[in-house]
């Protein structure tokens, strides 16, 4: 269904619960799908969009009771009790409505809707009058990011379930305590009627405030980086005014940002002026295949080419065509077939049988050919190699070919890698001195940690908070962290996580206790970090990362639905929907 069917239900539901609180003067005590009915009817709005125009209706009513008012006149108010009972309905609502928007129940042990109705999603069951167990803080609002429910949605669910205060929330979820925005159905309403009109309107509670209660880094924002940056973007600025090659050496210690900086300081820029970018990265479990790594990244280039503008793959066809010739291209395919799908219709000559250093020498040759194909004057190439540390010693000779043979081809070479893993005997460090003994352009680029207050501005952006405020906070992650930008932002969403940093709906600002943070055991090594998160995973979801991890650094999707069907005849359906 359109979003614009969720939230016409969602408001119907609300404003039989508003007339209820309001006209009626009562209670309903627990609100469930077995108390709702829903008659829905499909028609087009103003735009043509097909959406829900539905009846709702509130039925066993045994639970309900009456409001007491306080007062004479207009300045009637109701009892405390009372004000407590419709808050409960509130929460309940919020329960509902959750499931609405997300599929799934909020309560542990009830993990899915059934096929066309919400389920029971009440305090208690209905059968056994056991109080059910609501998920995690963290668990809710991945469900809602999971199925896209929208932003300005999120809050408002999280806000009416009582998320971050009152007796449904934990110690875990938060150490503060705060008061639902919301005191009426009539506002809940209101507000699921502005977006209605609006989709783009955000409620009250929600300004200010990331997705959900969510920390959202900025995208394509660097910070500590405008020199790094600078550089890359004036290394390209000269391959394009010279069409020549030029080689970029990016290193720092490993989370220090390096294909990060790469990808956003050029990558989108590359392909807007019609350039294309080619990202080989090695594997540390593939060291031992020679090439694997450059002949896996050609393929996935390869097939990018296939789906995607049908100019550029036309174009593509005949610069390959014209450089490498049809002698060649027999020789190209036997190695990277995904290169047949972009010729198609070229005549291939009989493949001649070579082994040892002659195929590696011919191999050589033509992924010159094939990288020269790529860039034409005008249009350069970004050769991206990234964690070159782990690279084979085959791989490292033909980068160092293709440098050295395509001086006069507009390729900017950029080579990235973590100089703490790098020791004098490294292969590495040979190719790194003969790339700087040939008369190449060449820049180096030292990416390093962060400052304490580039981690203030950091923090300062990502929770909307003025410096000042946010400054304790960075100091400890500073001080965990030392400044490196994957612990960074790792440490920042593991307080979340954990509930360590919370959104205040009633205030409307984040907050934070340092000395909880402090005395919370939190790696601060990023291996650490990771590994605490898989341990909170389910056995099951951890079979599958063990069996992934056996395939590399990435696998397709067709590898993980394999790893999945092995899980499930181990009898462990639960795997399929994690991720």
């Amino acid at each position: 269904k359109n979003f614009k069917s969720f939230v016409s239900i969602a408001f119907e539901i609300t404003m039989a619960l508003s007339q209820i609180h309001e006209v009626g003067e009562a209670t309903l005590g627990n609100i469930s799908v077995d108390n709702i009915i829903i008659d829905i009817n499909e028609e087009c709005d103003e735009e043509g969009v097909l959406i829900d125009k539905c009846s709702v209706y509130m039925i066993s009513l045994g639970s309900a009771s009456s409001l007491r008012k306080i007062g004479q006149g207009d300045e009637t108010n109701c009892t405390n009790e009372d004000e407590n009972k419709i808050q409960s309905d509130l929460r309940s609502l919020g329960d509902v409505l959750f499931e609405l928007f997300s599929g799934k129940s909020p309560y542990q042990g009830f993990p899915f809707s059934s096929a066309n109705n919400i389920v029971n999603v009440s305090c208690y069951d209905s059968d056994e009058g056991q109080k059910k167990t609501r998920r995690s803080l963290k668990e809710l609002q991945s469900i809602l990011i999971s199925n896209l429910v929208p932003q300005n949605i999120i809050p408002l669910l999280l806000d009416l379930m009582d998320i971050f205060g009152g007796e449904t929330a934990t110690a875990v979820d938060t150490p503060f305590g705060f008061d639902q925005y919301y005191k009426a159905a009539s506002a809940v309403a209101l507000d699921l009627n502005r977006i209605l009109s609006d989709h783009k309107y955000v409620p009250p509670e929600s300004q200010n405030y990331t997705v959900g209660g969510l920390l959202q880094f900025p995208p394509g924002k660097l910070y500590g980086r405008e020199k790094q940056k600078l550089s890359l973007v004036q290394a390209y600025d000269r391959v394009l005014q010279n069409n020549a090659l030029e080689l970029v050496l990016v290193y720092g210690f490993s989370g220090a940002g390096k294909t990060t900086l790469v990808k956003e300081a050029l990558s989108q820029r590359v392909v807007e002026e019609g350039g294309h970018v080619l990202y080989i990265k090695f594997d540390q479990l593939h060291q031992g295949k020679p090439l694997a790594g450059i002949i896996s990244s050609l393929a996935d280039f390869c097939n990018s080419l296939l789906v995607g503008n049908a100019a550029v793959l036309s174009q593509m066809r005949n610069n390959i065509k014209e450089t490498i010739g049809t002698d060649l291209l027999s020789v190209l395919i036997n190695i990277i077939s995904a290169v047949s799908g972009i010729i198609t219709s070229a005549p291939l000559t009989e493949e001649m049988k070579v082994k040892g250093l002659m195929a590696q020498n011919q191999f050589n040759f033509v992924f010159q050919l094939l990288v020269r194909a790529f860039a034409i004057p005008g249009n350069p190439t970004i050769l991206v190699i990234d964690d070159l540390q782990w690279a084979d010693k085959a791989s490292l000779d033909l980068l160092r070919a293709l440098v050295i043979g395509s001086k006069t081809n507009p390729i900017l070479v950029i080579e990235c890698y973590r100089e703490n893993e790098i020791s004098d005997v490294h292969p590495l460090s040979a190719h790194l001195q003969y790339m700087k003994g040939w008369k190449i352009p060449l820049t180096e680029i030292q990416v390093g940690n962060l400052t304490k207050d580039e981690v203030n501005t950091l923090l300062s952006d990502v929770m909307n908070e003025s410096f000042p405020r946010s400054k304790s906070l960075s100091n400890v992650v500073y001080r965990k962290t030392c400044g490196n930008a994957l612990l960074v932002k790792q440490l920042i969403m593991t307080l979340w996580n954990e509930g360590l940093l919370v959104f205040s709906f009633h205030d409307r600002i984040w907050r934070w206790n340092i000395k909880l943070i402090e005395s919370k055991g939190i790696p601060d090594d990023a291996a650490g970090l990771m590994a605490k998160k898989i341990l909170c995973l389910s056995s099951d979801v951890q079979m599958v990362l063990m069996g992934m991890a056996c395939l590399g650094s990435h696998c397709d999707e067709s590898e993980l639905n394999i790893v999945g069907k092995c899980c499930i005849q181990n009898g462990s359906e639960s795997v399929v929907g994690s991720g």
